[in-house]
This record gives C-alpha cells, structure tokens and sequence, in this order.
C-alpha cells in the first residue's frame, strides 16, 4: 500500500519541502481544456498529499526537527507541437498546498 507519493523531498534552512510537479502540453496563458496544471492537486490528491506529510514526518521524526513543512507545486508547460518533450514555461508555487483551518 502506497503511504505517499512525492515527486521530490527536499529541504531548505527553514522547510522541508514535498514538491508536486505537474505538466500540462499547452501554452501558458492560452486557455488550455484542462486547465493549469496545479488545479489537479486540489480536493483528494489535497487531502492525501497532506496525509503523505504526516506518515513521512512520524517515519523521520528525527531527522528533520525544527523544519517547517510545505507543500509546493511545480508546474511544467510543454509544447503541445513538438513530438518531444520540450519545457516552455516553468511556474513554481509555494506553500501551493496547506492544511485547512
């Protein structure tokens, strides 16, 4: 059974970052039939990306005290003409993901 699925675990001075990346074939700022790419972490994968947090960080209790966490997303527009993958655009979002009050 997975417990949770990050694209890249990272850390910096004050966080210990759990990045989603995602990629959309599509240009940006042209309306794209499935929207931006961060509208996909929204709702359930929300909500098991949070759960995700949790298991890592009680698995690793020790090794990352005084680290925040934080969900970031990463987005990727490739082009929809080339046949290869080919990155037009890069949009990093911060703290795209937070546990709800």
């Amino acid at each position: 059974m997975k417990q949770y699925e990050f694209d890249i675990i990272a850390q910096d001075e004050k966080h210990i970052l759990f990045i989603e990346v995602k990629t959309r074939r599509a240009i940006p700022g042209i309306k794209n039939p499935y929207g931006r790419p961060a509208r996909s972490v929204i709702g359930k994968k929300s909500e098991f990306l949070l759960r995700g947090v949790q298991i890592f960080l009680h698995e690793h209790k020790n090794k990352y005290n005084g680290l925040s966490p934080r969900i970031d997303v990463v987005e990727i527009y490739a082009s929809p003409y080339c046949e290869n993958f080919k990155p037009l655009f890069l949009n990093h979002i911060k703290n795209a993901v937070r546990k709800k009050s």
